[in-house]
């Protein structure tokens, strides 16, 4: 996660926590960086010989790039109609690159 964007760190680790509670057998390791650090480091992790992270936080100008390197995943078949629904067009909009949604807006 990025350090500044919009929630604080401590409302990102209550979500968590709620998120864990939730789903006891999923297992979250939180890491925040600065905005300017964030691209270099989801770059670098799938590049070090691992498969990356499982979930990111990316910045709107990035999906064509990261789609590039395949570093983002084609998420639209996990989303339904009526999730689809409750978020603005414009905000969903910076998440679809080629007809893939790859991720959810923030």
């Amino acid at each position: 996660f990025m350090t500044q964007a919009a929630y604080s760190e401590n409302d990102i680790r209550a979500m968590t926590q709620a998120f864990q509670t939730a789903h006891p057998d999923v297992q979250v390791n939180l890491e925040f960086v600065p905005y300017e650090a964030l691209h270099d480091k989801i770059v670098a992790a799938r590049g070090a010989g691992g498969n990356g992270y499982d979930v990111v936080l990316f910045d709107a100008i990035w999906p064509a790039e990261f789609s590039k390197f395949d570093l983002l995943q084609d998420v639209s078949s996990r989303i339904s109609a009526d999730e689809k629904e409750k978020i603005f067009p414009g905000a969903l909009n910076t998440v679809v690159f080629k007809g893939k949604t790859l991720g959810m807006p923030w």
